[in-house]
């Protein structure tokens, strides 16, 4: 009876998180689509996706509150709804400032901190992912591990804000971090890897120095 009641209280629930546009849901969708394309969409594109789904959920079915769905379909509901997000708000939130560097001759340009930092370590980390353990342990903070193989490692306390890409299968960096440290952790690759700025890698980063 318990375990009915439970299931009938889900459209409720439902209902109810996207009506406040619960502050949790929002940062899964974000981190998801981040991970899924490595750009984080802005706040208020992800706002509008969910009340428009809300609104076509509603629509369709021709009733006030969706129909329960299984713990399977949620899931990969929440991966499609992240995927068609990070379509819809690739590039860069309000008041970030695209990112031109030089890696071994190759001018490449990011939409953002965060983008320039994954690409530059997934670039930097081919034919290296042995030294990912020992790169870990040189970026590690006091609070924050910034590179590690799960959110829960990365930011033990709120792995929900980790932001964690992957940059090496089974290794993730954090993004919810400055831009100064962002820079540190480039700069902490090219010493462990022997790459010499600005020579191998010209970089330079919004408010980082």
């Amino acid at each position: 009876m318990t375990y009915q009641l439970a299931a009938g209280i889900l459209p409720q629930a439902w209902r109810e998180l996207t009506n406040e546009v619960h502050e949790q849901l929002l940062e899964a969708l974000i981190d998801k689509a981040e991970a899924l394309c490595g750009y984080k969409p802005a706040q208020d594109e992800v706002i509008r996706f969910l009340r428009n789904l809300k609104a076509q959920s509603f629509s369709a079915s021709g009733t006030s509150s969706p129909a329960p769905v299984s713990s399977r379909s949620a899931r990969s509901a929440t991966d499609e709804a992240a995927a068609t997000v990070s379509n819809t708000a690739l590039a860069k939130t309000s008041g970030e400032k695209t990112i031109t560097f030089t890696y071994r001759g190759d001018v490449r340009t990011a939409p953002n901190a965060s983008v320039a930092l994954v690409e530059i370590l997934r670039s930097m980390l081919v034919g290296h992912e042995e030294n990912l353990p020992e790169l870990a342990r040189a970026v590690r903070g006091t609070k924050i591990n910034h590179i590690g193989q799960s959110p829960e490692e990365i930011n033990p306390a709120q792995p929900h804000l980790a932001r964690a890409v992957e940059i090496a299968p089974g290794w993730s960096v954090g993004l919810n971090i400055s831009n100064q440290t962002k820079l540190g952790i480039i700069r902490s690759a090219c010493e462990l890897l022997c790459i010499r700025m600005p020579e191998d890698l010209d970089v330079r980063l919004p408010n980082a120095n």
